[in-house]
């Protein structure tokens, strides 16, 4: 996944295909045992100063690797 601008990113798939998602987008928690999965729309996306990512969801950040991303190539 790389960001491409505050509204969208780029994800790439294992043999390759790219596809630009842009926002609002969904993406699930990832579950951790005992939990349920939940689901969450990503109004923004940011990079920080080391090419972090970052989701804007309800007002707050979250970094990108707390949530996945299901998306049919």
């Amino acid at each position: 996944m790389y960001y491409c601008s505050y509204n969208s990113i780029l994800v790439i798939n294992p043999v390759g295909k790219r596809r630009q998602w842009y926002t609002p987008f969904l993406v699930s928690s990832r579950i951790q045992k005992g939990q349920k999965r939940r689901w969450y729309i990503v109004d923004e996306v940011i990079s920080s100063n080391e090419d972090k990512l970052f989701y804007l969801i309800n007002g707050k950040h979250y970094s990108y690797d707390q949530f996945s991303i299901e998306i049919q190539f």
